[in-house]
């Protein structure tokens, strides 16, 4: 094989693994973004939640937020806007006791600051209180909004 032709052919070759390897770390890549995406969703997934939360079946929901802390401790803070006249209307009453839900005032006391931007539980005046649902916790406010609706916040965590 000639000079000439034995360059040509190396170029071919090393143009092949640059090729190869510039495909491999965009496939890599699509896959990491990917992988966030989901694994952001899922943690960020409202309709995924409402049972854990003690939603009560069909409730009409809009402006919905949701973030899900997974582990031993595992929590989840929510806010949404719910068509309800009162807070019983929002929860399945078999599961949450809303009864304890009318402390006017009523602030979250967490040992860890939420920082999403749509959780502005504490600029507002709020009315709630505590219950279990299950083995958790589930810490509840709300405000009603003048219009059949309730501006609901949610703080659930495992014990």
């Amino acid at each position: 094989m000639s000079e000439t032709a034995e360059l040509v052919e190396r170029k071919k070759i090393t143009n092949g693994c640059l090729l190869a390897a510039l495909i491999t770390v965009g496939v890599v890549v699509l896959l990491g973004v990917g992988g966030v995406l989901l694994v952001n969703r899922s943690l960020t997934n409202f309709e995924a939640r409402r049972d854990t939360m003690g939603l009560r079946s069909g409730l009409a929901v809009t402006d919905e937020h949701c973030r899900y802390s997974p582990g031993f401790d595992g929590a989840m803070w929510a806010k949404f806007t719910a068509t309800a006249g009162s807070i019983d209307d929002v929860f399945d009453l078999s599961r949450v006791d809303t009864s304890d839900f009318d402390e006017a005032g009523y602030q979250f006391n967490l040992v860890t600051a939420i920082i999403d931007p749509w959780w502005d539980a504490n600029t507002r005046t709020l009315t709630g209180g505590e219950s279990m649902i299950g083995p958790n916790v589930i810490r509840v406010a709300y405000a009603d909004n003048g219009d059949g609706t309730l501006t609901v916040y949610i703080y659930w965590f495992e014990v």
